[in-house]
């Protein structure tokens, strides 16, 4: 009997603690799992991408996904806004977010995007004044020809050469439309 009674002291001491690190295991596992799930891992391209540009991936991440919106006409004013602190505080988003101001067109936000898109067109980075020249004209705003043509001069390839192949479609465009 003694020997029963030793045991069930040192089983029921084991319980004891037993019960609390169980549940304790339970609830990591249980928000660990519940995290997975709400928080899937972010595509490889992303990833990769993001590391390219000196990003952390969910920024790029959430950056395309307010794109995206964007082209949905779905964003709301906060969503606007975080799209437009994006461009003016990270150079490497600026030029995506440029090269897109166009779809804000019969928005809310298109005026703001037209003065965004003046301030892009004399941005340093060269991208960005590219991409910007490209949201004039699909703006079909009749100035892009005057920029394309100021920017032929411009002694980046990349800008240089968009100004070029703007200038050279809009004139098959119209040779086509006569």
């Amino acid at each position: 009997m003694k020997n029963m009674n030793g045991n069930k002291a040192r089983n029921s001491e084991q319980l004891k603690w037993a019960i609390p690190v169980g549940l304790g295991l339970v609830l990591v596992l249980g928000v660990g799992l519940l995290y997975r799930f709400t928080h899937p891992p972010l595509p490889a391209d992303i990833v990769q991408q993001a590391h390219s540009y000196g990003l952390a991936p969910q920024e790029l991440y959430d950056a395309r996904r307010l794109d995206q919106k964007l082209f949905a006409k779905q964003l709301s004013p906060a969503e606007w806004q975080r799209y437009v602190d994006y461009a003016n505080q990270n150079p490497a988003l600026r030029h995506m977010v440029a090269r897109h101001l166009s779809a804000t067109q019969g928005t809310p936000y298109e005026v703001q995007a037209r003065k965004l898109m003046a301030q892009f067109l004399e941005d340093k980075d060269p991208l960005t004044r590219a991409a910007a020249l490209v949201s004039l004209r699909n703006f079909h705003d009749p100035s892009w020809r005057n920029v394309a043509q100021r920017f032929l001069t411009d002694p980046n390839p990349s800008v240089h050469d968009m100004a070029a192949s703007l200038l050279q479609e809009d004139q098959h465009e119209q040779m086509h439309t006569r």
